[in-house]
């Protein structure tokens, strides 16, 4: 089944997904200002992420997406209300599903299509690394992640894995 999805003002072509690309830049040590051009010029396209989560969390996932951070589901005092975050390594997201969920004997990691055009940098992560020029490259170079505002549609999510921790 098709969707509809991925639509940025201004650009009108078919997405293309560009994570190996991204990856490539990001492990040759990119720096912020290609980065940053690169993310522009690919603003119509998508990447893969991860998302982390405990095992109690799969089947609400599986049916609903990925829900954005509630006052009732937030799980770190850093979180911001209203938003998804995402890193660029599988073990990172592992760690965070660890964290979030301690009692649960599995964490579960979610691969995640996203377009770039909605990725926001994740202020967190750079206020933890001490980098004050935030914007999307920082994010992605120093804080291996960013974040989005709002659920992340079932459709979206393109495999998991369960992993113990």
């Amino acid at each position: 089944m098709k969707y509809i999805s991925y639509i940025t003002r201004g650009i009108y072509t078919n997405t293309e997904d560009v994570s190996d690309e991204f990856m490539s830049l990001i492990m040759s040590g990119v720096s912020v200002d290609d980065l940053l051009l690169f993310l522009k010029k690919n603003k119509g396209n998508t990447i893969m992420l991860y998302h982390g989560s405990g095992i109690s969390n799969h089947e609400g996932i599986i049916e609903n997406g990925i829900k954005k951070t509630k006052i009732s589901s937030k799980k770190s005092l850093q979180s911001s209300i209203g938003y998804t975050y995402f890193s660029l390594y599988e073990e990172h997201s592992r760690l965070f599903g660890s964290i979030a969920y301690p009692f649960d004997k599995h964490v579960i990691v979610y691969r995640v299509k996203l377009p770039i055009s909605q990725l926001k940098p994740d202020n967190d992560q750079l206020f933890n690394a001490k980098v004050y020029d935030i914007n999307l490259a920082t994010s992605f170079i120093y804080g291996s992640g960013c974040r989005i505002a709002g659920d992340v549609p079932r459709y979206m999510i393109v495999d998991y894995k369960k992993l113990p921790k």
